[in-house]
């Protein structure tokens, strides 16, 4: 084997094989490779060869086929024991016999019918599984039904009283108690302070009537306490808890000192400076009982 030393090819010089017809024992082959080409030592033709084809299986003959790799070691013609393979009957093909084949038959049926039985048993676990899964299914969507209808009957049946509820809401809230700044009706709800000039009857009847008007309102919430929250249930609670009438009624002073000085400046700049201040008195005093 010769190498040229070209920078870019390599030249391998290979004897030819014997049998050429241009055969000699100085001739050579001259082939041209790259240097990245790993070269082995002995030749390879160019062409790949044909893969041969895979060897055919035999039909599978149980009749025929050893079990273990056991001798039959039945008697011969000959007496000597037989060393032919034993097949599935325990004995090899020429020495079984018609009860060795009827015993073998008869665990093979026993062993398909236990496996018949076997998947009769988990067909039959299947079935009952499927139709378990069906019952949980179907009795989801009737609860769900179930509690659909529930919710609307309760609907339905809370209608009514939110009607009343908010009717009476609003005719409590049409009414106002002016000048009023006890800390008491703080509990009526929507409660506001009109600064208008009243007397001592018109805040106790305007007081009167809205905490009845309230109380109505508190009568609906409680006998149906299911169809409203918590914070109406507990508004409710509160407007009992609020006295139904007032004792008497303390009405608010015009402006003087603080010190009571009887001042001719209030309402301008600087007035009761040097006595304590103007004391504005703008709300009522609501006294109960």
């Amino acid at each position: 084997m010769i190498l040229s030393a070209s920078p870019g090819l390599s030249e391998v010089r290979l004897p030819k094989r014997p049998g050429h017809p241009t055969a000699r024992p100085e001739a050579v082959s001259v082939i041209c490779v790259r240097p990245t080409q790993q070269l082995t030592a002995r030749y390879k033709p160019f062409m790949p060869r044909r893969p041969g084809r895979p060897l055919r299986r035999r039909p599978y003959r149980p009749q025929k086929q050893a079990t273990s790799g056991r001798r039959c070691g039945r008697p011969t013609a000959k007496g000597a024991p037989c060393k032919l393979q034993s097949t599935e009957y325990g004995a090899c093909r020429h020495h079984t016999t018609a009860a060795d084949r009827s015993r073998v038959i008869e665990q093979k049926q026993k062993q398909w019918a236990a496996m018949r039985q076997h998947q009769d048993q988990l067909a039959k676990r299947t079935r009952w599984g499927m139709a378990a899964a069906l019952v949980v299914v179907l009795a989801v969507i009737a609860l769900q039904g179930w509690s659909r209808w529930r919710g609307s009957q309760a609907d339905a049946a809370c209608e009514a009283p939110q009607h009343s509820y908010q009717a009476a809401r609003h005719r409590a809230d049409l009414v106002r108690v002016p000048l009023v700044g006890d800390p008491i009706l703080a509990r009526l709800p929507n409660d506001s302070y009109v600064p208008e000039a009243t007397d001592e009857g018109q805040i106790m009847a305007a007081y009167s009537e809205r905490r009845q008007l309230f109380g109505t309102v508190a009568g609906v919430v409680l006998k149906h306490a299911g169809c409203f929250g918590s914070d109406v249930v507990a508004m409710a609670h509160n407007v009992l808890a609020t006295p139904e009438t007032i004792t008497s009624v303390q009405m608010p002073s015009p402006p003087h000192c603080a010190d009571n000085w009887p001042s001719t400046s209030i309402g301008k700049q600087g007035a009761c400076s040097h006595h304590g201040g103007v004391v504005y008195s703008m709300f009522a005093i609501l006294h109960f009982e």
